[in-house]
């Protein structure tokens, strides 16, 4: 009877356990997520077939990529930059990828593995598994994340472009300094018509 007992709690909490796993899914991996250490929001996406992140805010917006190995890049901003790619899944709720480090401007072998609706860890490794560090990451809630997108979306929003008054300007300068034997520009344009 004891052993009967002890076979169900057993198989109880196996179930439970599991059941956890089997309620998160790869969608819960979607969505905008906060650096513990800096406070850093990166934007977690599917990109083709695999799973990709963006850094979408940085606590120093002026902040550039100036360890990155090519030169041609030092001067972009941080904000914008893929700082993981090519994630496969190599597990239950775990991916692995590229992870880009802006703060050396080298690429790491790194997984995230989800942990939670709201929680994830990722690990950033020096010869895949060898000098690890992990940092346990938390999700913005939804309201929250559309409102960073939103705030994204606005700021690469395209403006008409300003008219330039400057060019009206210099047309009438020549007329107003007494220059008549100076041709504007304009009547210039009507003669060449």
């Amino acid at each position: 009877m004891r052993f009967s007992a002890f076979l169900a709690a057993v198989t109880a909490t196996l179930f439970l356990g599991a059941s956890h796993v089997w309620a998160l899914e790869l969608r819960d991996l979607y969505g905008i997520w906060r650096h513990p250490d800096n406070g850093s929001l990166v934007q977690i996406y599917a990109c083709g077939n695999s799973v990709c992140a963006k850094v979408v805010r940085v606590t120093d917006p002026s902040r550039k990529d100036i360890y990155n190995p090519d030169p041609a890049l030092r001067n972009q901003p941080i904000v914008g930059i893929v700082m993981w790619q090519h994630g496969k899944e190599t597990g239950p709720l775990q991916w692995s990828g590229s992870l880009y480090n802006t703060l050396d401007g080298r690429t790491y072998y790194g997984t995230l593995r989800l942990t939670g609706k709201t929680a994830l860890t990722l690990s950033g490794c020096y010869l895949h598994v060898m000098l690890c560090e992990h940092r346990t990451w938390t999700k913005l809630k939804p309201e929250a994340a559309k409102a960073v997108l939103s705030t994204l979306a606005a700021k690469h929003a395209k403006k008409p472009p300003a008219k330039d008054k400057s060019k009206a300007k210099k047309l009438k300068e020549p007329e107003r300094q007494g220059d008549a034997h100076k041709p504007s520009l304009l009547n210039w344009r009507l003669a060449k018509f």
